[in-house]
């Protein structure tokens, strides 16, 4: 009869920051949250996260789930870097910088969303060149880069990544690590053009992941129907054709963009 062994079980310890825990490049889909990223440890990551904002956790998945190991790492550790984040949208500017604020070290975080007269691209190139002729690395994040950010951190960006709208992979991640269950299937798209904000709010605390995505299913609907309509009224005056004298001309100013 064997001896049980007297070795103690070792536990796994959680990773320090989630943009680290990817170590290799994930699938181009995933069926199970095990799948990305892999081994988390969600038991024992729960701990870190609970205090992150839910807005954080879904960018910091985005960013994980666009950006490749490698980038992840150089931003968590190396020194005199320039990167360059584009986003969806204006309202996905402000947590996705948060996000990038948790995983790595910068002198400084521009964020631009074209909401003021200065957010021009030769504006603050000065500041940028000091910080990267320092040593320090500044990341910028802008829903339009080449239109608000500072030229000369847009060309010598040495990592340069567009976030996409969330994709069920990100989805499932912030999901179970807010929730701590899991979502079930997601699909592909269920996140595409909805507004940051709407789909932060979906994604609740105390509540079970598959609630989450269900909140998430009519508003996606909603948003396609709300396109669709948009496109049936705009065929509707681009048929209304001349008026009469008093707006006819008015009429075929308005359509003649829409085309």
């Amino acid at each position: 009869m064997s001896k049980p062994s007297s070795k103690p079980t070792r536990k796994p310890k959680p990773p320090r920051r989630l943009a680290l825990a990817t170590v290799e490049a994930p699938p181009t889909e995933a069926d199970t949250f095990e799948d990305f990223p892999p081994e988390l440890g969600v038991e024992n990551f729960g701990a870190a996260t609970g205090n992150l904002r839910v807005t954080t956790l879904l960018a910091m998945a985005m960013i994980q789930d666009a950006m490749r190991p490698v980038d992840l790492r150089r931003i968590a550790s190396a020194r005199g870097l320039a990167v360059v984040v584009g986003v969806p949208g204006p309202d996905w500017v402000d947590p996705v910088a948060r996000a990038l604020q948790k995983v790595g070290v910068w002198s400084e975080v521009i964020k631009r969303h074209g909401a003021s007269r200065n957010e021009r691209p030769d504006v603050g190139c000065d500041g940028v060149a000091e910080a990267l002729g320092a040593g320090h690395s500044v990341c910028g994040v802008s829903n339009a880069p080449e239109r608000y950010l500072p030229s000369n951190l847009v060309g010598l960006a040495d990592i340069r990544v567009d976030l996409p709208s969330p994709s069920p992979r990100a989805l499932r991640a912030a999901i179970q690590l807010a929730t701590g269950s899991r979502p079930g299937p997601i699909p592909r798209g269920i996140a595409t053009g909805l507004p940051f904000s709407t789909l932060a709010g979906c994604i609740r605390r105390g509540s079970s992941g598959r609630s989450c995505v269900r909140r998430v299913r009519p508003r996606r609907r909603r948003r396609a129907a709300h396109r669709g309509m948009s496109r049936v009224r705009r065929g509707r005056l681009q048929g209304l054709g001349p008026g009469p004298d008093r707006g006819g001309a008015g009429i075929s100013r308005w359509t003649a963009p829409l085309e």
